[in-house]
C-alpha cells in the first residue's frame, strides 16, 4: 500500500507540475451549467424539487443549437407526491429535446424503481440516453482514472456518462473488438477493470462555467443571442459545484483546501476531452519499463562502486534527477513511466553497491579508511 500511494502522488506530481491547458487547446468545445452558490441564493425551492429548473436549461440549451446536454445529476425517487407535475416537466424536456440529453444515475440510487419509478430515468432508458454517473475512485479516495463502461465485450452494457457524452458528440459508439475497445478511430487505453487514466487539462475552473441561474435569466429575457455564445455548437454538461460534490484529483496533491477540489461534473468534462481529443496518457510496454528499471539501478551502481562516498551520493541524485526530468517528458508525451519505481530501483542499487563496497573494503586493507 505504501508504494502504491507512492506511485500515484508521483503521478500527481506530473499534472502539478505541467499546470492547466488551454481550454483553446481542445478539439472538443464543452461547457459546464452548475448548480452553484449564485444558483443556490436565486432559487429559493429544495434541491430536490429543481426539475423546472433543469427542463428550462435543457430546452434553452437544446434551442442555442448545443451539440449534447448530459446531466450529472441522479434522480433517485419520484417527487410527484409533492409537486404533481416536476418529474412530467423533466422527462418531456428530455424526450423532445432537439438535441440527446444524456440522464445520469447512481445505481444505489435506483433499486426501488419499480415500485417507484422516475418518469425521466424510464424515458433515458428506453432513448438509450442514460448512463452510470459514479466516479471512480483510486485506495487514497482521490479520482484520477473513470470506469468507462460496466461489462467488457457487451455491446449493450451501461456505460459511464462520459462515455455516452462522448459517443453521441463523435455520432458513432464504442465497440469491443478483440478484446480492446474502440472508439473516435483507435483503442481506447483501459485498464484491466475498464477504467481510462484521466488526461486532466488542470485543476478546478479549467473548463468554462455557467451559472444555471444566469442562464435560466437568459432564456426568461429571451437572450438567444447570449446564450448560443455560451453553448452553439457545444457539449453542455449540467451539475452541481457544491463542497458535497467536490473531489480530490491529482491537483490536489500540492495544493490543499476546499478551492483545489474539482467538481464532479468538471471531472465527467475531463474524461470526455480526453476521449474525443484522444488525448490519452498510455503506461510504457512492460519489457520497456523493466529495462529501464533495470538500468536505472545499473546506471547507479556502476558510479557508485567506483567512486568514494561523496561522489557516490552526488553521482545518485545527478541520476535521480536525470529519471525526474526524462519521466516527466514521457508524461507531457503520453506515456506514464514512474518516477518513484525508478528513483526506489536506483535507491536500492546504491545500497547494494554500499554493502559490496563495505564488504569487499577489508579485504583490500582499507576498511577504516
Amino acid at each position: 500500500r505504501f508504494f502504491e500511494s507512492l506511485h500515484l502522488k508521483a503521478l500527481d506530481t506530473h499534472f502539478a507540475l505541467r499546470g492547466n491547458r488551454a481550454a483553446s487547446n481542445s478539439k472538443t468545445g464543452i461547457v459546464l451549467l452548475t448548480a452553484d452558490q449564485k444558483a443556490l441564493e436565486t432559487f429559493t425551492d429544495l434541491r430536490l424539487f429543481w426539475h423546472p429548473h433543469y427542463a428550462k436549461a435543457i430546452r434553452a440549451a437544446g434551442d442555442a443549437g448545443a451539440r449534447v446536454i448530459g446531466l450529472d445529476l441522479a434522480f433517485g425517487v419520484p417527487v410527484e407526491k409533492w409537486q404533481p407535475d416536476f418529474d412530467q416537466k423533466l422527462a418531456e424536456a428530455v424526450s423532445t429535446s432537439k438535441v440527446p440529453v444524456v440522464v445520469g444515475y447512481v445505481p444505489e440510487l435506483n433499486t426501488n424503481q419499480e415500485r417507484a419509478p422516475v418518469p425521466v430515468n424510464m424515458i433515458a432508458a428506453a432513448l438509450g440516453l442514460s448512463a452510470f454517473a459514479n466516479l471512480t475512485s483510486d485506495p487514497d479516495d482521490f479520482i484520477r482514472r473513470q470506469e468507462l463502461v460496466e461489462s467488457p465485450g457487451k455491446a449493450d452494457a451501461a456505460r459511464s456518462l462520459a462515455m455516452r457524452v462522448a459517443e453521441l458528440a463523435a455520432g458513432k459508439d464504442a465497440v469491443w473488438q478483440n478484446g480492446a475497445l474502440m472508439f473516435n478511430g483507435g483503442r481506447v487505453p483501459l485498464s484491466t477493470s475498464r477504467a481510462l487514466t484521466i488526461n486532466f487539462a488542470g485543476g478546478p475552473d479549467t473548463f468554462p462555467r455557467v451559472s444555471l441561474a444566469d442562464f435560466n435569466a437568459a432564456a426568461d429575457a429571451g437572450n438567444q443571442e447570449q446564450l448560443r455564445k455560451w453553448v452553439g455548437g457545444k457539449i453542455v454538461l449540467v451539475g452541481t459545484d457544491s463542497v458535497d460534490d467536490r473531489f480530490a484529483t491529482p491537483f490536489y496533491t500540492l495544493f490543499s483546501g476546499p478551492r483545489w477540489t474539482t467538481a464532479g461534473v468538471e471531472i465527467h468534462a475531463n474524461t470526455v476531452r480526453t476521449l474525443l481529443d484522444r488525448d490519452f496518457l498510455v503506461p510504457v510496454n512492460e519489457a520497456w519499463r523493466w529495462l529501464a528499471l533495470l538500468a536505472a539501478a545499473g546506471v547507479v551502481v556502476a558510479g557508485a562502486v567506483r567512486l568514494h562516498a561523496g561522489q557516490s551520493v552526488a553521482w545518485f541524485v545527478v541520476c535521480a534527477l536525470a529519471i525526474a526530468v526524462s519521466t516527466h517528458w514521457l508524461f507531457r508525451n503520453g506515456l506514464i513511466l514512474s518516477t518513484s519505481e525508478l528513483l526506489i530501483s536506483t535507491l536500492l542499487g546504491l545500497i547494494a553497491a554500499t554493502v559490496y563496497r563495505f564488504a569487499t573494503a577489508e579485504e583490500k586493507g582499507a576498511l577504516f579508511r
